[in-house]
């Protein structure tokens, strides 16, 4: 009975510790999407695009006097 006990119980370990890697992994992949489309909306409302740099202005309109 002590043999079936101990498998039990690392199979049991073995199931948590994959559990734990499978979460660890897909809460890594969210985090990545999560703060890149934070990083996009932060560059949309400071009008940068995605090299960082501010938008050129457009040339070639009409100069008021």
């Amino acid at each position: 009975m002590d043999d079936v006990g101990r498998t039990i119980r690392y199979l049991f370990l073995l199931a948590v510790i994959l559990i734990l890697v499978v979460y660890f992994a897909g809460a890594s992949q969210l985090g990545t999407t999560i703060f890149g489309g934070v990083n996009q909306l932060g560059l949309t409302f400071t009008g940068r695009n995605t090299q960082g740099q501010f938008a050129a202005y457009p040339m070639g309109a009409p100069v008021m006097k």
